[in-house]
């Protein structure tokens, strides 16, 4: 990039290597502190070495009683372990409930599950204050605008005398 010639005056040539990774080709070849991040920051760009995580208070046990050991807990999980629940599930155990999950699905936003006290006792409370969009019903006209009325809106309009002008209607937030 600049001055390269300088550089090699100065420094000697550039090591290069070749397509093999032999050295004597024709790429540069960089120093390994060039391109190898030091020991304190090797962890943040994944050069740290691999090291396997050694607990230095973890019990040394043979192979033996780590067999002996699992043997137990299948033993144990065998005698006092219920079924998991997908294999209840399997078999037909939560049958008797389908009719309360099916309407637990279907409860509608007035029933007062889920609600506090508070809210119950208002008569819901809890339920959005909007309704939503629905185009059949919202976009249809409810009455016809007579001629009147149009004659006002367009004389309202006229007070508007362009986009950023400001309205004579007198308001106050206070």
């Amino acid at each position: 990039q600049g001055g390269g010639e300088a550089d090699e005056a100065q420094f000697g040539p550039m090591p290069t290597v070749d397509e093999e990774g032999e050295e004597g080709g024709g790429r540069p070849q960089r120093e390994s502190w060039m391109t190898d991040a030091p020991d304190s920051l090797a962890a943040a760009f994944g050069q740290a070495p691999k090291r396997p995580k050694v607990d230095p208070f973890e019990a040394k046990r043979t192979e033996e009683e780590r067999q002996a050991m699992e043997k137990y807990l299948e033993e144990y999980n065998k005698q006092h372990r219920g079924k998991s629940l997908l294999e209840l599930q399997q078999e037909g155990a939560f049958s008797q409930y389908r009719d309360e999950q099916h309407k637990a699905m279907k409860r509608k936003a007035d029933d007062p599950w889920g609600k506090t006290k508070g809210q119950q006792a208002e008569g819901g409370g809890g339920g959005q204050p909007w309704k939503r969009f629905d185009r059949d019903q919202d976009l249809e006209v409810k009455r016809q605008v007579n001629n009147t009325d149009f004659m006002k809106l367009v004389e309202k309009s006229q007070e508007l005398k362009s986009k950023f002008s400001r309205s004579n209607v007198q308001t106050s937030f206070l």
